[in-house]
C-alpha cells in the first residue's frame, strides 16, 4: 500500500538518520560516503562507480562505515532490480548486525527482494522476524518502514486484519517535532484497507482525517492518494458524477507528477466505468485506455485486468463486438495469472501461519514436557503413597496432550479441504480445479471434455436484488448442476459466475447432451426461496479433446472458452460446441 511513495522514499529513510554521524570527518572515505548519499538515486550509475570504488577498499571501512556502505550497496542492487544478488548480499552477514535500528533496515530491504521474486513464503519469514525486532528499534522511520512493508505484503496476501493491527501501531507511535509522518501514512494505510474490506463507511470517516494528517505534514501527495481512493470509492458505489467531479482533480494533481502510476492507473480505470456509465463512451474510452496503458507500462497486473474488463464492457456498448472479444482475451489471460500470483500467495501465507503455529505448539508442548518432569522429580523425593497420585496425573496430562494434538491434526486437515474447496459453493475451486483437470487430460485413455458455463447477465442480479441473492443464486446453480452429473465428473468455480465441469471418457455428442440438460436445470430454478421472482439462463461452451489429438489441457480450456464466447454471442441461454 502506498508502495509508489515508499518506493521513492526508501533510500531516503535507510540512509538518511543513522548514519548522519559520518558526515563530520574529512576523510576520503567518508566523503565518498556522503557523495553517495547525495547521487544514489540523481545519478545511478555514478553511484555504482563510486560504489565500485568503495568495494575496493572495504577492508579499510571502521565498522561503522562499513555497515554504511552495505546498506547503500544493497540500496544499489536493488535499484537495478538486481534482486538474487541483494538477497545473497545481504543474508550473507545480516545475521551479524547487532544494532536493531540497522538490522530492520536491511530486513526491510530483504524483504522487498523476496516479494520481487516472488518468494512470499520467505517475505512472510523476514517480516515475522522484523515485528520480533521492533520493540528494540528506536528510530521512527525505522519503525514506519517495517510496519509499512507489514501492512503492505499482508494486505496483497488479503490479511487484512493484521494489516489493520499493523496500521493502528504506526498510527500509536509517538509524535516527535510535529512529525506526522506516521500518523498519515497509517490513515491512509486504514482507508485502503477498509475499502479493501467492502467497509465503506470505515473508510469515508477515516478519509478527512488522513486528508489533514498529510496536510499538515506537508505530505499533500498522500493526501491526493486519499483523495483518489475516495473518488474511485464513490464511483465503485455508483455515485458516478460525484466521482467523476471528484476524480478529474486529482488525475490533473497526478499527471503534473511523476509518482503515483498505480494510482493513475485506477483512477483513470474508474473515470472511465463512470463515463460508460453515464452514456459518455468517447471520454470512457479515452480514460479506459489511458489506465491499460498507464499499468502495462509500470507491470501493474491487476490493474491492466481491470482496465480490460472495463474496456470490454466498453466496446460492446459501443457495438465493436470482435474490439471487445480481443480485449476479452486479454483480460481471461490476465485474470488467470492473478488467480494463480494469489493462490501462490495464500499457500505461502497460510503455510507460515502454520509453522508459526506449529513452532508455538512446539513450544507449548516442551514447556509442558518440562512441567512435567519438574513434577516427576519432586513427586520422587516423596513417598511411595504419592504413586498412585502421580500416575493419574501422568495420565490426565497425557490424555490433554493427546486431544491436543488431535485438534492440531483436524486443524492441518481442515486447512488442507479449504485450499481445494469454493467457500461459497462447495465445489473445487479454481486452483484444484485446473491441477485436477490438467492430470485428467494428461493421463486420458480416452475422450475428455470439457464444458465451460456463465451465468447470463449475473451482474444484473446483483445490482437489482442484492450481493446475498446473487451468492443465493450461485449456490443454487452448483446445488442444481450437481444433481445432474455423473459419478465421477469434475465441477469447479473458475472466479465470479464462471463455471468448469471435466468429463472424462466422454465424448463431444454425450458432453453437449449433458451440456444442455445442466442449461435447461438451471433455466428451470424457482427464484422465489430469494425473495424475488426473476429468470435465470446461462451460456454453455463445449471442446472435446481425444485421445490421440495432439493437445493438452490449455488447448483444451481455449477452445471450451471460444465456444463460450460463440454462445453469449449467439443470445445467451444456449450450449455451443467448438469443433
Amino acid at each position: 500500500m502506498l508502495r509508489t511513495f515508499r518506493a521513492l522514499t526508501l533510500l531516503v529513510s535507510l540512509l538518511g538518520c543513522h548514519f548522519c554521524v559520518l558526515a563530520k570527518g574529512d576523510s576520503d572515505v567518508e566523503q565518498e560516503l556522503k557523495q553517495l548519499d547525495q547521487i544514489i538515486q540523481t545519478d545511478p550509475q555514478q553511484a555504482r562507480s563510486v560504489v565500485a570504488a568503495l568495494e575496493s577498499n572495504e577492508s579499510s571501512l571502521e565498522p561503522q562505515q562499513l555497515l554504511h556502505f552495505h546498506l547503500q550497496k544493497a540500496s544499489m542492487l536493488g535499484f537495478f532490480n538486481q534482486h538474487r544478488e541483494r538477497i545473497a548480499f545481504i543474508t550473507g552477514f545480516v545475521d551479524t548486525v547487532q544494532d536493531p535500528d540497522v538490522k530492520s533496515k536491511f530486513l526491510y530491504q530483504l524483504s522487498a527482494s523476496y516479494i520481487a521474486q516472488g518468494d512470499y513464503e520467505r517475505a512472510l519469514d523476514v517480516m515475522n522476524a522484523s515485528i520480533a525486532l521492533l520493540p528494540r528499534v528506536s528510530n521512527t522511520i525505522a519503525k514506519m518502514d517495517t510496519l509499512g512493508s507489514a501492512i503492505a505484503l499482508l494486505s496483497s496476501l488479503h490479511a487484512y486484519s493484521e494489516a489493520l493491527g499493523y496500521a493502528n501501531r504506526m498510527y500509536d507511535l509517538p509524535v516527535k517535532d510535529q512529525d506526522l509522518s506516521a500518523k498519515c501514512m497509517a490513515s491512509t494505510d486504514r482507508v485502503e484497507i477498509y475499502m479493501q474490506q467492502q467497509q465503506r463507511s470505515l473508510a469515508r470517516a477515516q478519509i478527512p482525517e488522513a486528508v489533514d494528517l498529510c496536510d499538515k505534514n506537508g505530505w499533500t501527495y498522500i493526501s491526493q492518494i486519499v483523495k483518489a481512493l475516495a473518488a474511485i470509492d464513490l464511483i465503485d458505489n455508483q455515485e458516478y458524477r460525484s466521482g467523476i467531479k471528484a476524480g478529474l482533480p486529482v488525475l490533473r494533481a497526478f499527471n503534473s507528477s511523476a509518482l503515483g502510476h498505480a494510482y493513475v492507473a485506477s483512477l483513470e480505470e474508474a473515470l472511465a466505468r463512470a463515463y460508460m456509465q453515464t452514456g459518455r463512451l468517447t471520454e470512457a474510452e479515452q480514460y479506459g485506455l489511458q489506465a491499460y496503458q498507464h499499468a502495462e507500462s509500470q507491470k501493474l497486473v491487476q490493474e491492466i485486468e481491470k482496465s480490460l474488463e472495463t474496456l470490454v464492457q466498453i466496446k460492446r456498448a459501443q457495438g465493436q463486438y470482435s474490439a471487445a472479444l480481443s480485449y476479452a482475451e486479454l483480460a481471461l489471460i490476465q485474470k488467470n495469472a492473478l488467480l494463480d500470483e494469489q493462490l501462490q500467495k495464500n499457500v505461502a501465507y497460510q503455510r507460515v501461519k502454520f509453522s508459526v503455529q506449529d513452532q508455538s505448539n512446539q513450544v507449548t508442548l516442551l514447556e509442558r514436557k518440562n512441567k512435567i518432569l519438574s513434577i516427576e522429580e519432586l513427586l520422587q523425593r516423596k513417598n511411595s503413597q504419592n504413586l498412585w497420585l502421580i500416575i493419574a496425573l501422568v495420565l490426565v496430562i497425557a490424555s490433554a496432550l493427546c486431544l491436543y494434538l488431535w485438534k492440531v491434526t483436524q486443524q492441518k486437515n481442515f486447512f488442507h479441504l479449504k485450499t481445494q474447496i469454493d467457500g461459497l459453493t462447495h465445489i473445487s475451486n479454481r486452483g484444484h480445479f485446473m491441477t485436477s483437470a490438467e492430470q485428467l487430460v494428461s493421463d486420458r485413455n480416452g475422450v475428455v471434455s470439457l464444458i465451460l458455463f456463465d451465468m447470463d447477465f449475473f451482474k444484473r442480479v446483483n445490482d437489482s436484488f442484492g450481493h446475498p441473492v446473487g451468492d443465493w443464486v450461485l449456490s443454487t446453480v452448483c446445488q442444481t448442476v450437481g444433481a445432474v452429473l455423473r459419478t465421477g465428473d469434475l465441477f469447479g468455480r473458475l472466479g465470479g459466475e464462471e463455471f468448469a465441469i471435466c468429463l472424462p471418457n466422454t465424448d463431444a455428442t454425450k458432453a453437449l447432451q449433458l451440456a444442455q440438460r445442466c442449461r435447461e436445470a438451471v433455466a428451470a430454478i424457482d427464484t422465489a426461496p430469494s425473495g424475488f421472482q426473476f429468470p435465470l439462463s446461462a451460456s454453455f461452451g463445449v471442446a472435446s479433446i481425444g485421445v490421440h489429438d495432439v493437445g493438452n489441457y490449455a488447448n483444451l480450456l481455449v477452445a471450451a472458452d471460444k465456444a463460450l464466447y460463440q454462445a453469449k454471442s449467439d443470445g445467451r441461454n444456449c450450449v455451443s460446441a467448438q469443433i
